[in-house]
């Protein structure tokens, strides 16, 4: 109580005793000023009982207080390529230090910003995500921010209000983050392919993609790493398509295009985690497969002169032969049509394996086996040779083929002086003449008469046709 005090600022005014500044001291009465930044400030005492006064006492404070200091630990660029939604790799590691005897990271506040700009609210992307940029970010301690996308990262270093020393000061510091994309391709090293081998709808073709190069080192498909495209003759072909399936050797993800005919394929892979893709890569898928080859070993000529009512009667034949890229084929892998005429594409002209009119166009036409048929008449007669073994090569490929029989008629006579054995009637009552042909001649060689080679028909004088039932019409 013996003391009062009139503080003045910087300035030379006044320092009210109402200013929450001025204190009690721990003997006086508002003989404490404090919360004070650098500068000069005077106090005069005044004693409270005579009213005598010092002079006025100037003490000068200095500023000792600093920011904190930030520094980059560490970076790692972004390998991501998409570049939608703020998604990246990018790393970025800080640390922080000041003057305090004890250092807590508890008593800094740290806020980062998207872009070199913190006075932008939206910007912000921790603690708080405020403008939606943050991304795929992360950060544990807020030292360290992860699955960063390339480009600048703003920092706010603020030492806490209610810290002994340094409490406000604050240091802003930006960092950027590189883009590193990786370079993905494909070579003839990374992927198996096989040419087609078979006809329709037996295609066998196929392309697996193995490996992918990042950076020019292989890197192998696995059911998780990588996504594929593919193309046919630059369309896309749709992921639906029943011919993409996963693969067989490396089990990837829907890295194999199979059951292709010859053509031009293309395909696209793209990395799961990076989003990174290779260019489109050409792949040409040719034909190798081969048709049957149908031999010709024999046609024989129709002889008969007279083929029946349906004129499907005959003794010609076709004996043929199939071979398969040059060798002897095997007759159990293939399917052999015969059809009657020269177009294969009417069902009712099959004659073999099925007579499929029933008989009306079969005729008489036997089948030692589907390679060699006899008994047919003159005409056309189509064949259609397959191969079904789906299990081998040239799988569903097929050879047509139009064989035409010959006619070949003989010349059939009777020459009455060579042919004829006779006799002359010798009675007025019981005629006992006769006739008889011993031979008949074909194309000029005799032929043997035969109970079942030949039959006649007889005329008499009057050229009336003398009916087989006739008594004196009997075998010679």
């Amino acid at each position: 109580t013996n003391y009062s005090f009139q503080w003045f600022d910087n300035a030379g005014a006044a320092i009210l005793a109402t200013d929450t500044r001025v204190v009690d001291g721990a003997d006086g009465t508002d003989n404490r000023l404090e919360g004070l930044e650098a500068g000069n400030y005077s106090v005069v005492a005044t004693n409270t009982e005579t009213g005598c006064a010092t002079g006025m006492v100037v003490t000068i404070l200095d500023d000792t207080a600093i920011n904190p200091t930030v520094q980059l630990v560490g970076s790692t660029a972004d390998m991501i390529c998409t570049t939608a939604g703020n998604v990246g790799n990018g790393e970025l590691t800080i640390s922080i230090t000041d003057n305090s005897p004890v250092f807590n990271i508890a008593e800094f506040d740290i806020t980062w910003f998207r872009g070199d700009d913190e006075t932008i609210a939206t910007n912000e992307i921790f603690p708080t995500d405020a403008g939606g940029l943050r991304g795929s970010a992360q950060t544990a301690d807020n030292l360290t921010l992860t699955d960063l996308q390339e480009g600048q990262y703003t920092v706010v270093v603020t030492k806490s209000a209610a810290a002994s020393i340094n409490a406000g000061c604050s240091t802003v510091s930006t960092f950027t983050i590189d883009s590193n994309e990786p370079t993905l391709s494909i070579s003839d090293l990374d992927y198996s392919f096989q040419n087609n081998q078979n006809c329709s709808p037996n295609e066998n073709g196929f392309i697996e993609i193995d490996s992918i190069r990042v950076n020019g080192v292989a890197e192998v498909v696995t059911a998780l790493n990588y996504t594929f495209e593919w193309f046919e003759e630059g369309v896309a072909i749709l992921a639906a398509d029943s011919r993409i399936v996963n693969g067989l050797s490396t089990a990837g993800n829907r890295n194999r295009l199979q059951s292709l005919e010859s053509g031009t394929y293309s395909v696209i892979a793209t990395n799961v985690a990076s989003g990174c893709t290779t260019g489109a890569f050409q792949i040409i898928i040719d034909d190798e497969q081969v048709n049957p080859n149908i031999v010709i070993n024999s046609i024989g000529a129709d002889t008969f002169c007279d083929n029946g009512a349906d004129g499907d009667q005959g003794n010609g034949s076709i004996e043929i032969s199939v071979e398969e890229d040059g060798n002897p084929a095997v007759l159990g892998n293939y399917t052999i049509t015969w059809f009657r005429g020269d177009d294969e594409t009417i069902a009712a002209n099959e004659i073999f394996p099925t007579d499929v009119a029933g008989g009306l166009d079969r005729g008489s036409a036997l089948q030692a086996s589907l390679t060699n048929l006899t008994d047919l008449s003159a005409g056309d007669y189509t064949v259609v040779i397959t191969k079904n073994d789906a299990n081998s090569p040239n799988a569903g490929c097929s050879v047509t083929s139009t064989i035409t029989v010959g006619r070949d008629q003989a010349i059939v006579s009777i020459d009455v002086d060579a042919d004829i054995d006779k006799s002359d009637n010798l009675n007025c009552v019981n005629p006992n003449g006769f006739i008889e042909v011993t031979q008949i001649m074909e194309d000029g060689l005799p032929v043997a008469i035969t109970t079942t080679n030949y039959s006649f028909q007889w005329f008499d004088n009057a050229g009336a046709a003398i009916l087989a039932t006739d008594t004196r019409v009997v075998d010679g």
